[in-house]
């Protein structure tokens, strides 16, 4: 390697190492400012936390020798470092583009998600319920909300004569995440029923995102038995045994503003990544 090209690689891991250092310092600075919930170290972080933030310290501390000193097996380390990270975000980057055109599995979930919670409105005995009387689209897929927030057509609580009533509670699988108004399971039973039946069938949809069977069991309580069903089904899924979400501590309910701390941001970004998804 002659002299010129010596100069010229120095001077672009300089550059390269200067950027690195730079946005080590600003995920260093933004991470300090942050208090985790289980504080153990220093009254302040999570042990899990203060680990990450003493990684950050210390390659933050590696660039800046590699640039006071520049020993060259240092020098050497970091070049390769870099352009093993380099690949891997440029291979990340194309897989995620790949996914986000493909769409296999109906992986927009992920990202609609968030966008959908954030409408939800607060309730003292359920956590939160849906809006009311609103229309939106998520994706490429129409959502209507009635007067009462389910999705479903206007529904009096008042049963009419001769009327069979089916209430249907669960989460999204019931609510009928990822298809327009119309293509849910409820939906469909309605004209089956008269048609097998001969009788006139009303199909309840108060299926609502992210709810346990303790919400539903719930909201039966409060409002379900209000329409007077003579059948209740309800859609049970692995994640129903999950604790009830807090919409104001969950990032979904934050989306699109700026995150608040560094693992808010974290969790966004995997959240709505496809790949990590």
């Amino acid at each position: 390697m002659n002299e010129s090209t010596h100069e010229v690689a120095q001077k672009v891991f300089r550059l390269v190492t200067a950027v690195v250092v730079s946005m080590l310092g600003a995920l260093l600075a933004v991470g300090l400012l942050h208090k985790s919930s289980s504080p153990i170290v220093f009254s302040r972080y999570g042990a899990g936390y203060a680990w990450f933030l003493g990684l950050l310290a210390l390659s933050l501390l590696i660039c800046l020798w590699a640039l006071w000193k520049t020993p060259p097996g240092l020098v050497k380390m970091l070049t390769n470092t870099y352009v093993f990270a380099g690949s891997l975000a440029v291979s990340a980057l194309l897989l995620e583009i790949g996914l986000r055109i493909v769409n296999p599995w109906g992986m927009d979930f992920f990202h609609w998600l968030p966008y959908h919670m954030q409408g939800m409105v607060d309730h003292r005995e359920l956590g939160y319920v849906h809006p009311r009387s609103v229309s939106y689209r998520l994706g490429k897929n129409q959502v209507t909300l009635n007067s009462h927030g389910l999705r479903d057509k206007d529904i009096p609580y008042h049963k009419p004569t001769r009327e069979k009533r089916i209430l249907l509670l669960g989460d999204s699988v019931t609510f009928g995440w990822g298809v327009s108004d119309g293509e849910p399971f409820a939906d469909q039973m309605e004209p089956l029923l008269r048609s097998m039946t001969g009788r006139n069938w009303e199909v309840i949809n108060a299926g609502v995102n992210g709810y346990n069977t303790q919400q539903e069991d719930t909201y039966f309580q409060l409002e379900g038995v209000r329409y007077q069903p003579d059948l209740v089904i309800v859609t049970f899924v692995e994640n129903d045994l999950d604790a009830v979400i807090d919409p104001n501590s969950t990032t979904w309910r934050r989306y699109p503003s700026w995150p608040h701390s560094l693992p808010e941001a974290i969790t966004r970004l995997t959240s709505l990544s496809y790949a990590y998804q």
